[in-house]
């Protein structure tokens, strides 16, 4: 056969079957008629009730179609009665099934589309909807434009309202599908836009956008759990959660999101999410923000339980990084982490982040699951600016940091307590503070005591000052003054090597390396601070000759603001002048012995 036979011959056929369809719909007496037609199909598809207030239209040219308007949908649940309304209809049907008076739509355009969800007077009342029937309702496509969704919750802050629904979804599927005896199931793939999404006054969306891979929503018979699934990728502009939560380009490739719920439950939901998830911004209160962040191969689920504390609710697993993070008055950046959360417990490993001018990495652990939170931290800082640090620490001090140069914080504590003296009161671990060749603004150390005689009232707590540093820095660099210290200004002077190292136990820092050399000189300090009362408790600070010994000591008691300082007294008691440190007491009185008060890594300057 020839191919412009079979083209004649195809022609014809498609002719005779179009002509066949006229003469089986024309035996449907009048449009009143062929909308009972269609209620009646489509009700036993959706298992729905479905009336179609305005007009119809039917046409064979170029395909089959059906045009209505003002359709209403209705179905009563258990809880609520679902009403759909549609104001225009364009309905392409499928030929074959059309010559056997079957209507199975192989195209559809809702335009105005609104969803409302309406709880009936009492459970269980309403009219019931239409049973199930045995076939299926399917949809080669469907286009759902300008859509709206509103759902009204009996209890306050629970309503849900949708607008600016675009919907073209593809191989459509829903009913019970072959094998299965009871039970919904809904299918289809495609693309869905939202313009706008809140639910009660605190969670609010704009500019949605999914590239939908598999959709489905499984609604089994009776009490069993309902399970909607969604897998794609998906965009959202902006994203609020209450008046502490804010974010923006948020982007996520979801191999994984879904949402399981038992009807009656309150306890029985889930949100799931595994992939990964982005947003350009985040804002959570007034004083944390975060750019860049991003979630790799994650996994995140969410219970919602109204009993229980919100954390504890929610599980986590990915590895999760941030551009820039701004907190705490601090700023990170490049911060990369292995997070986690499970009933509460949520950890940070291999913890990494550039702040305060150097690198940090380490790991952090909060333990919320009991009435007490628990915490612990395993940080080092290397590299870091001891300007910035001290900087961060008194936001409110004119001119530059008395002291600058590199140096590396450390960290390993634990803490317990919900309120700032609680986890002071706690604290336990090890924090420190080293540093070399750094530089004192305005405070010539070297000068200052080698002019000392015994008659000069000179406070070695000043001398001192910044070896208190180490020991959470923030509580005692906030308390004691660093910038009028009461030394001779406009000469810098050279620390040449810095040790704080702190023991923390029952609520104190006790020394356990605290020292630091200039130049010529080295001074030492040992005893305890009480974080209670950010109080000096039998504090010693002194200077050391060559074999560690006091030459110089001085007692110091009080709080941190307000220090009493005892006499200053020498190792000992001779007529004159003070003996030279650069040297020792043995050296003018032979066979004279000392009991070491350091003995630590800052070793005495060769000077």
């Amino acid at each position: 056969m020839t191919p412009h036979r079979k083209i004649i011959l195809s022609g014809a056929a498609v002719l005779v079957l179009l002509a066949l369809a006229w003469a089986r719909l024309s035996l449907v007496p009048g449009e009143a008629a062929l909308k009972r037609r269609v209620e009646a199909e489509v009700s036993a598809a959706l298992h729905m009730e479905v009336t179609v207030g305005g007009k119809i239209r039917l046409g064979l040219f170029p395909r089959a179609q059906l045009t209505l308007g003002d359709i209403t949908v209705k179905a009563a649940e258990p809880r609520f009665i679902k009403i759909i309304k549609i104001e225009k209809a364009r309905i392409w049907l499928e030929l074959r099934p059309l010559l056997r008076r079957e209507v199975r739509i192989a195209r559809a355009e809702l335009d105005g589309l609104s969803l409302q969800l309406v709880h009936a007077p009492r459970p269980g009342t309403g009219k019931p909807g239409v049973q199930p029937a045995g076939r299926p309702f399917t949809v080669k496509e469907l286009r759902i434009s300008r859509g709206s969704v509103a759902y009204a919750g009996l209890e306050p802050g629970r309503d849900v309202k949708a607008s600016g629904i675009e919907l073209t979804a593809k191989d459509l599927y829903y009913g019970t599908p072959p094998g299965e005896a009871q039970g919904r199931k809904l299918f289809f793939n495609g693309d869905l836009k939202c313009e706008s999404l809140s639910v009660g006054s605190g969670v609010k969306a704009a500019g949605l956008k999914a590239a939908i891979s598999d959709f489905s929503y499984l609604d089994p018979a009776g009490s069993e759990s309902r399970t909607l699934f969604l897998k794609g990728e998906i965009k959202c502009r902006t994203f609020a959660l209450g008046g502490d939560f804010e974010a923006d380009g948020i982007e996520a490739a979801a191999k994984n999101l879904s949402y399981t719920f038992r009807p009656g439950v309150k306890t029985g939901r889930i949100l799931f999410y595994k992939g990964d998830l982005k947003f350009a911004s985040i804002k959570a209160g007034v004083k944390t923000q975060a750019s860049g962040a991003g979630l790799a191969e994650g996994e995140i689920s969410y219970s919602f339980d109204p009993a229980g504390k919100p954390y504890r609710n929610l599980s986590l697993r990915g590895s999760l990084k941030f551009g820039e993070v701004k907190a705490g008055g601090l700023d990170f950046t490049g911060v990369d982490m292995k997070a986690s959360a499970e009933k509460g417990i949520f950890s940070a490993g291999a913890l990494q982040a550039d702040f305060l001018g150097g690198r940090g990495s380490g790991d952090l652990k909060a333990d919320l699951s009991s009435a007490v939170p628990v915490y612990a931290a395993n940080y080092t800082l290397t590299g870091t600016r001891l300007e910035v640090l001290l900087g961060s620490f008194a936001k409110s001090r004119n001119g530059p940091e008395p002291m600058e140069g590199l140096a590396d914080w450390s960290a390993d504590i634990t803490a317990r307590g919900s309120g700032a003296g609680e986890l002071f009161g706690s604290m336990k671990g090890r924090v420190a503070l080293t540093g070399k060749d750094l530089v004192l603004h305005n405070m010539d150390l070297d000068a200052v005591i080698s002019k000392l005689e015994r008659s000069q009232n000179f406070n070695l707590l000043d001398a001192g000052a910044f070896l208190l540093a180490g020991p959470l820095g923030p509580a005692v660099t906030k308390s004691y003054n660093f910038v009028d210290l009461g030394f001779s200004r406009g000469k810098d002077g050279k620390i040449s090597r810095l040790a704080s190292v702190w023991k923390l136990e029952n609520g104190s820092a006790v020394t356990e390396d605290v020292a630091m050399a200039t130049l010529h000189y080295r001074l030492a300090m040992e005893g305890r601070l009480d974080f209670a009362g950010l109080r000096f408790d039998g504090m010693t600070a002194a200077i050391l000759d060559k074999r560690g010994c006091a030459a110089y000591s001085q007692k110091i008691n009080g709080t941190l603001a307000h220090p009493k300082m005892g006499k200053l007294s020498m190792l000992e008691s001779l007529a004159g002048p003070v003996l030279s440190v650069l040297g020792t007491i043995e050296k003018l009185v032979p066979g004279m012995e000392c009991k070491p008060f350091y003995s630590g890594s800052i070793p005495q300057p060769e000077k």
